[in-house]
Parts: structure tokens; C-alpha cells; sequence
């Protein structure tokens, strides 16, 4: 698993995916980086090991959860393959 964060990590930092200076967020706060998951879903490849570290992680977090739902926008691609791979329904969240 650590091996499948680091090749995401690098992976992101190589499409340049991972930015650092200062970010406001949607909550008001600011952020000293910004981590673009919105092409994510463009690499196959990438998607797959970002969807496998997202269903480990909640497997390992044993949460009792009945479905998966995506934060708009970058969480929505993700959301899906992640239900999907856990056998839970896919809820669409709106803003």
C-alpha cells in the first residue's frame, strides 16, 4: 500500500497536480498547498491506484458506512469506482 501512495504522490507531483503557495478554500480558510485531483480520472492508470488507496483506506478504517458519496467536483469521478469496488450504492452529493 505505502508503495501505491508514493507512486500516486509522485504520479500527481509529476502532472503537476501538487501546488504549493497560498490557496483559498471554499470553507474561508487558506491553505499552504492545493492538491488538483480533477485530472485524475484522464490517467487510467493513476485513477485505478488512487481508487485502490481510497477502498483500502476505508477498509482499514473499518467504518460501518452504507453508501459512497463524491464532494463536487474532484470527488466525483472517484466516488463511483469506489462504491462500486466496496458494493455500496453511489450517492451524488450537490452543492
Amino acid at each position: 500500500m505505502n508503495a501505491d501512495i508514493s507512486k500516486i504522490a509522485l504520479d500527481l507531483a509529476q502532472r503537476n497536480c501538487i501546488l504549493v503557495g497560498e490557496f483559498k478554500l471554499s470553507s474561508g480558510g487558506t491553505s499552504p498547498y492545493y492538491i488538483n485531483l480533477r485530472t485524475v480520472p484522464s490517467h487510467p492508470e493513476l485513477l485505478d491506484l488512487a481508487t485502490d488507496a481510497y477502498v483500502a483506506k476505508l477498509k482499514d478504517l473499518k467504518l460501518d458506512f452504507n453508501r459512497v458519496a463524491g464532494v463536487p467536483t474532484a470527488g466525483v469521478p472517484i466516488a463511483p469506482l469506489v462504491a462500486y469496488k466496496l458494493r455500496k450504492p453511489f450517492l451524488y452529493a450537490r452543492k
